[in-house]
């Protein structure tokens, strides 16, 4: 695509804008939407998450699971154009994986604890990672989490972060989708207890645009779509293959695996050998999942120490694991999968770990693998 040459009036103020759209009020099991302006051009979006529950429960020492709050609430968030041309469709715990790896620290996690109804929104002790054991039963949780949905490509430092924005200016339509879990979703998986929550702050979720207004409307930018995809395993597995998406340039690649265990905690040691391949026989990245998770802590700087939670030894980087495919941060250098480069098939190929031994993984419930690719993709059709 030839460069586009901008002419800026003198009198333009080039700074970049906050929006703040009207707060969304979390619904269980329904997909709720907000309108995104048609005017600007946006760099993130960022998300936070507020408000508390009363519990009840009559047996049992019930656990906040240790996915983020986001997660349990809402098991996708998609950025959607057009009314069909979907740019995010995202696993909220993935992307608060990917906010870490690409600013060096994970988002707000934080709860409070009490056993009389709260008078604020604005809960007290940070979680990082792992579960949170419940209040006694009558009492109340209130939860706090933050997310960045970015535009701009923020793990390109060589080539540029804004070759990638949101243009919505002349689009027919602009939303953003959440689709809401059952509130009870906030309990770890098999736990057991039966927890009966009721409103005491509603979950809100404040939704604000990072713009710079100014870039005009025939401005066009490259597109960073993210699509989010689960793959289950019942049983041990060696090599198996996954497709991913085909006709664009795949910057990186996120995993995030859980065990097969009753809970289905976030797991380090389930997945064991990744590679990646192009037309079924060249091998672009060979790794381990553990070899690939200790190079993001170490290239990219992300503060994973280990601890113990109500979930054991856990850290924040737990079941997570990125392939980088940028040359010193240059989206030029993004992987080309599109047929014009000759690619009929981009696959991961990757196994599980044996059920018995050393480091095994439980298949009580499949294992489960989500993984996220990072696409570099042409402008769509604005007017």
């Amino acid at each position: 695509m030839a460069a586009q040459k901008i002419q800026i009036d003198k009198n333009v103020i080039l700074s970049q804008f906050v929006r703040r759209l009207p707060q969304v009020s979390y619904t269980s099991n329904t997909v709720v939407t907000a309108d995104i302006p048609r005017d600007d051009v946006i760099k993130r979006i960022y998300l936070r998450l507020t408000g508390s529950q009363s519990v009840t429960y009559s047996s049992g020492s019930p656990v906040l699971g240790g996915l983020s709050f986001f997660q349990r609430l809402m098991n996708n968030i998609q950025v959607v154009q057009n009314g069909q041309d979907t740019i995010k469709s995202i696993d909220p715990h993935v992307m608060r994986m990917a906010n870490g790896l690409a600013y060096g620290q994970f988002p707000e996690r934080a709860y409070s604890k009490s056993a009389s109804a709260f008078t604020t929104r604005l809960a007290q002790t940070e979680a990082k990672s792992g579960g949170v054991a419940y209040q006694a039963t009558t009492g109340f949780m209130l939860l706090n989490e933050s997310l960045l949905i970015p535009f701009e490509m923020n793990l390109c430092y060589e080539s540029g972060r804004g070759i990638s924005l949101w243009n919505t200016k002349g689009l027919s339509s602009a939303e953003i989708r959440f689709a809401c879990n059952a509130v009870s979703n906030l309990d770890e998986d098999g736990e057991g207890s039966t927890v009966t929550y009721a409103d005491d702050l509603a979950f809100k979720i404040d939704v604000e645009l990072v713009t710079v207004p100014w870039i005009p409307r025939e401005k066009d930018f490259l597109l960073y779509k993210q699509a989010a995809r689960r793959v289950q395993f019942s049983a041990q597995v060696s090599d198996s293959l996954i497709d991913l998406p085909r006709g664009n340039k795949i910057s990186g690649i996120h995993l995030m695996v859980r065990n097969g265990d009753t809970n289905k905690r976030l797991s380090d040691i389930a997945l064991t050998s990744i590679s990646l391949l192009i037309n079924g026989q060249r091998i672009i990245q060979r790794t381990t999942f553990l070899t690939a998770q200790q190079q993001v802590r170490a290239i990219y700087g992300v503060d994973s120490p280990k601890g113990t939670s109500a979930q054991g030894i856990t850290h924040n980087m737990q079941g997570y694991c990125y392939l980088g495919l940028l040359e010193g941060g240059d989206a030029r250098t993004a992987l080309d999968v599109s047929i014009a480069a000759g690619i009929d098939l981009v696959q991961l190929q990757v196994s599980t770990a044996a059920s018995s031994g050393t480091d095994s993984a439980t298949y009580t419930n499949p294992v489960e693998l989500t993984v996220m690719a990072d696409e570099i993709a042409p402008a769509v059709a604005r007017f």
